[in-house]
């Protein structure tokens, strides 16, 4: 098992801020994932890096950075075609570096994992707005705007599944990597009752983040 963790993005929201470099209870929010990785037993950690690639150098440490020369289309789907060019292909646990996760729940999503690709949810979610989940016989078959429920958060994809997927992003299907033909049909666990998560898209959204995080 592996872990991808997306983060070439250029911050547009935050002033040209690196969004991974920003700090929940002193850590970086992508330093606490790794941390968060590594806690879980997986050691072989990916991040794939274009915009400030070099400010990633120094604060994270035994992780393998992979640089997307194509940062600034802004498409998580390229970053995750450089890394599979690169590392090729295994079951890999799948994050965006805005994310946040009590440190329960990467855990929760590993211990999940059969073989058969699997997402970590909640069904919780009630917002118009998110990319929800149509689920049938306990699986995703679509995600979608207007009907469904809850939230995807992150992924652990198999590897024979991950190759589907680069079928689909080679061919340019994907305009971002969790929405897609050959990501439907994942098995899905949700959330403990008392876990918190949350993405960061906008300044506001971090500072919310400070106070629901702090202690956790």
């Amino acid at each position: 098992m592996r872990a991808i963790i997306l983060a070439a993005g250029t911050g547009t929201r935050f002033n040209g801020t690196v969004k991974g470099l920003l700090k929940i209870n002193k850590e970086t929010i992508v330093g606490r994932l790794v941390r968060q990785l590594k806690e879980g037993g997986i050691q072989s950690i990916y991040i794939v890096v274009g915009y400030h690639a070099e400010d990633f150098l120094t604060p994270i440490e035994n992780v393998s950075l992979i640089y997307d020369r194509y940062f600034s289309s802004g498409k998580n789907s390229t970053s995750l075609k450089v890394a599979l060019d690169t590392i090729g292909y295994d079951d890999t646990l799948m994050l965006d570096v805005d994310m946040i996760l009590t440190d329960d729940l990467i855990p929760k999503l590993l211990t999940s994992f059969s073989g058969e690709s699997i997402s970590l949810v909640d069904l919780s979610v009630r917002d118009e707005e998110s990319m929800k989940l149509v689920i049938i016989d306990d699986k995703i078959i679509k995600y979608s705007k207007e009907e469904g429920v809850g939230a995807e958060i992150c992924s652990i994809v198999s590897k024979n599944k991950l190759q589907d997927i680069y079928l689909d992003l080679a061919s340019g299907i994907y305009k971002w990597w969790g929405v897609g033909p050959n990501t439907t049909g994942f098995r899905f666990v949700n959330i403990n009752e008392n876990s918190k998560w949350m993405d960061i898209d906008t300044q506001e959204e971090y500072e919310q983040a400070k106070i629901i995080f702090k202690g956790y």
